[in-house]
């Protein structure tokens, strides 16, 4: 048996299967699970599709650093990344998400040879893409358009290819470029990767000063060459834009938040109600530093890893955590295990392993609800892998005739259980529990209403519950061309819907804007379509045809996979 094991033939026999394993998780149904693009989703097709056919993201800018989008500003890579896939499939489910299942997949392989590098251990290396592969954070990530599995595979990429340049420095060339076009994937990247260069620096030290120094230069000026540039649009173009929208430093109440409490421990009088009291223990460092440590707790609390899972059914596919519970004891072990095994770890492998565990929430954690926040928090998945896997591994080492036969058995037994069980619930139940948050019925509600608007002088599309003109460019594949001579520059003044971009013959009112259906007829133009949301219309008229207003025609309703009321086409009698 032993000897079947250590068969060079096995070993890659079995990494084969492990990633047609993954590969069949992450691509099987790609089009049905999750049950629609999303806003995000649409917005990465759209963009591709401006791209494209126009050079320009639909804003108008020439080949961008960062994509300006009508809420935000994004980063590029993806998107570029997702032009090949859009113009083969059009913004459809395998035009958005194939590039990320296929980054997902290249992931387990990465996964594998970095934890082979790290631990001189293709077992564990092994056992790592096993838990990659049947991974729920990973796989559902793997299968929609979101950017962190890029992200994963070129930056865990760049560290593999750095410990190869250590040894033969040609490497060092690729890692410099996989490692500089990190921060162009997903914004966490613009502070962890300056991060993990300094540390790594300091780590692999005495390595890096024996490089030759022809490749050192190349690699360092490659680097700068990739990251100086779009450092400069981040900070004086758009790029910033949108970390300071969701920074735990933007918070425009803080000033009266803190004078409150200051106000209330005054009243409670003693000694610790003296003014200069009040300014040491009452202040923004103070305020903010207890933000970033209950987020940075609670990114490698059990409850988010384990047991809860990010709070966003459309972050969470599972009915737990990210990782199985079962891996929780083993990656205790594997932490034990890298440091009680000193032989079999160098200081530098171990530090490079604990600073990826202990910094890697960092990024996300200066950001507001970034604690629980599964993408931001995606590049911890290597860390944890990385000792779950050395945990099996050494744990089995470690154990003897019997007690190991069953200790691997039940390993198996309960690792494979876990995964069928998510599988199940993945493609069962799943479905039906995440159609609100993956906005199932918007597609069927868009083309519906553009099908209909020959027949009308205009269409009114709600806003109430979402922005709905990104879902309007995508679903109804309007020319992006004609997007950027229009812009947004044309507005509508309506009562009481107020100012409204026009498309055409579409109207869109602000977001939130509410109109309840019963009022619906007295302030609809005639020959008007309105597309209503169920925040508008609570009950299903279609069930319930005495609660239709007398004024008010249903001309259709769009559901939910489900069956229930997505949205409502509806007119003036």
């Amino acid at each position: 048996m032993n000897k079947i094991i250590q068969n060079k033939k096995f070993v890659f026999i079995s990494l084969f299967l492990t990633i047609l394993l993954g590969a069949s998780v992450r691509l099987y149904q790609i089009d049905k699970d999750p049950v629609s693009l999303f806003g995000d989703e649409l917005d990465v097709g759209y963009q591709a599709l401006s791209i494209l056919q126009t050079g320009r993201d639909y804003s108008g800018n020439f080949l961008p650093m960062h994509m300006q989008s009508l809420t935000e500003w994004r980063t590029p890579l993806y998107i570029y990344a997702s032009i090949p896939t859009v113009a083969i499939f059009g913004i459809s489910p395998l035009g958005v998400r194939l590039p990320a299942a296929i980054f997902g997949i290249l992931g387990i392989l990465i996964t594998y040879f970095l934890v082979k590098e790290l631990t001189k251990n293709k077992y564990i290396g092994f056992i790592s893409a096993v838990l990659l592969a049947i991974l729920p954070w990973h796989i559902l990530y793997s299968r929609a358009g979101f950017e962190v599995t890029m992200l994963y595979t070129f930056f865990f990429g760049g560290i593999l290819l750095f410990l190869r340049g250590l040894k033969n420095n040609l490497w060092l060339i690729p890692s410099a470029i996989l490692l500089g076009f990190t921060p162009w994937i997903y914004s966490t990247a613009k502070l962890f990767l300056p991060m993990t260069v300094l540390i790594l620096f300091f780590i692999w030290f005495k390595e890096i000063s024996k490089i030759k120094r022809k490749y050192l230069f190349i690699s360092l000026a490659i680097f700068l060459l990739i990251t100086i540039p779009f450092a400069i649009n981040t900070i004086f173009g758009g790029g910033a834009v949108r970390f300071d929208s969701i920074s735990i430093f933007n918070r425009p109440t803080l000033s009266g938040e803190i004078g409150e409490v200051r106000l209330r421990d005054s009243q409670m009088g003693g000694i610790f109600s003296a003014p200069i009291i009040e300014k040491v223990m009452q202040n923004k460092i103070v305020f903010f530093g207890n933000i970033f440590i209950n987020n940075y707790f609670k990114s490698l609390s059990p409850e988010f890893l384990f047991t809860q899972g990010d709070p966003s059914p459309r972050q969470n596919s599972s009915a737990s955590g990210g990782f199985y519970v079962v891996e929780a004891l083993f990656i205790v072990f594997g932490l034990y295990f890298i440091f009680a095994r000193k032989k079999e770890f160098e200081n530098n492998e171990r530090l490079t392993i604990l600073f990826l565990l202990l910094a890697g929430p960092i990024p996300g954690d200066l950001t507001q609800g970034g604690g629980n926040h599964a993408t931001r928090q995606f590049l911890l998945i290597f860390p944890l892998i990385f000792l779950g896997a050395v945990g099996i591994f050494y744990i089995t080492k470690i154990l003897k005739g019997r007690i190991k036969l069953v200790w691997i058995g039940g390993a198996v037994v309960v690792l494979l259980w876990s995964f069928i069980s998510y599988i199940h619930y993945f493609f069962s139940i799943y479905p039906w529990d995440s159609e609100r948050w993956w906005q199932a019925g918007f597609q069927g509600a868009i083309t519906s209403a553009v099908a209909e608007s020959k027949y009308y002088n205009r269409v009114i599309i709600s806003s109430a519950g979402e922005p709905a003109l990104k879902y309007f460019l995508a679903w109804s594949k309007y020319p992006p061309a004609e997007f950027q001579k229009e812009g947004t520059k044309d507005i509508v003044q309506m009562a009481p819907f107020g100012p409204m971009v026009k498309e055409g013959k579409f109207l869109f009112p602000d977001i939130g804007k509410f109109v309840d259906v019963y009022g619906l007829g007295k302030v609809l133009p005639p020959n008007t379509l309105y597309l209503a949301t169920t925040q508008e219309v609570v009950y299903d008229l279609g069930k319930n045809p005495d609660r239709i207003p007398k004024d008010i025609k249903v001309v259709k309703i769009i559901r939910y996979p489900s069956g229930e009321p997505a949205f409502y086409l509806l007119t003036k009698r």
